[in-house]
């Protein structure tokens, strides 16, 4: 597991990173560079989280729904986190959910973003999206863009019911832990 200090230089890095995002209407670099921010995002949603004890090494970032990430997911593959490879899957069923650690659910219809959830739920997989009421609908962490940044919001109890622990410090980054 790495040290502490890279950890709090990289979520530096990735919320002034944030914080020079531009505010809507987004042009198509201005929607790319907002993915390129979110991937980071996930990448450090990752590093501060933890899995039971018997989740194989390595992440697993999944992609169920609409791809908004292009080569930015991709990206994540040349590192590596918890001690082993990260590998990106882009699913096109909630069946292969539980191979994921996390699954980014790009579902803007409310009826796919539940099944995404309900397909995830008892499963120590870590739920993110950026759909509108994500967290309502049971997502563990919720991103927005905002006023010309990425804020995001965490549902604990679902955490919690995962069978998984995010660190008190990407819980004091959030806008608000529900």
């Amino acid at each position: 597991m790495p040290s502490v200090t890279p950890r709090g230089h990289a979520m530096g890095a990735i919320l002034a990173l944030a914080w020079t995002l531009h505010a809507a209407p987004l042009s198509a670099a201005e929607a790319r560079q907002e993915y390129d921010v979110k991937t980071a995002f996930l990448y450090n949603f990752a590093l501060f989280t933890e899995w039971p004890d018997q989740t194989p090494p390595g992440v697993v970032y999944c992609l169920l729904g609409e791809d908004r990430f292009g080569p930015a997911l991709d990206a994540l593959e040349s590192g590596r986190l918890r001690g082993a490879p990260v590998e990106v899957r882009r699913l096109s069923a909630t069946d292969s959910i539980a191979k994921c650690h996390v699954v980014f659910i790009g579902a803007w219809d409310p009826a796919a973003l539940r099944q995404g959830v309900e397909a995830a739920k008892g499963l120590p997989v870590l739920t993110v999206s950026d759909a509108p009421q994500a967290i309502d609908s049971g997502v563990m962490i919720a991103m927005t863009y905002e006023t010309s940044r990425v804020v995001f919001e965490v549902n604990l109890d679902a955490v919690k019911q995962a069978g998984l622990a995010l660190s008190s410090k990407l819980l004091r980054l959030a806008r608000a832990v529900h």
